[in-house]
């Protein structure tokens, strides 16, 4: 089943290596991980989703607590949250077909770049909802 664990680390080099290692050495596939810094550069969140029996996982939250570099790990299997997937797609279409395209874009609560002006330096587009 998966589970999803949250870890707080400091942001120094291998810290990353040693919480995935901890997963791979005891063969569990993990299925998604997303690592930023939080607002104290000197800490980063890991959010890991890991294919990890419902009985393992307060021991390998046990595990991860103990490797150096982090400073709390915490299971977010039962909280309550809100997960969202994006996916980016570049299309090229003829101008006639482009308003069927955003019909389809605009049903399935999608959203389109806004080409910047000619004249304008090159940047990156803005992103209209509808």
């Amino acid at each position: 089943m998966l589970q999803v664990i949250s870890v707080l680390l400091e942001n120094k080099p291998g810290a990353l290596m040693r919480v995935t290692g901890l997963l791979s050495q005891r063969g569990y596939n993990i299925e998604s991980l997303t690592v930023a810094r939080t607002l104290d550069p000197e800490l980063s969140r890991m959010t890991i989703v890991v294919d990890v029996d419902a009985t393992l996982r307060q021991q390998v939250i046990k595990q991860m607590n103990r490797l150096i570099n982090v400073l709390q790990a915490t299971d977010l299997t039962e909280s309550p949250a809100v997960v969202r997937e994006l996916v980016l797609v570049r299309i090229r279409i003829a101008q006639e077909a482009r308003p069927a395209v955003l019909k389809e874009a605009r049903f399935s609560a999608g959203g389109w770049p806004i080409p910047p002006p000619k004249d304008s330096p090159s940047k990156l587009p803005a992103t209209r909802r509808s």
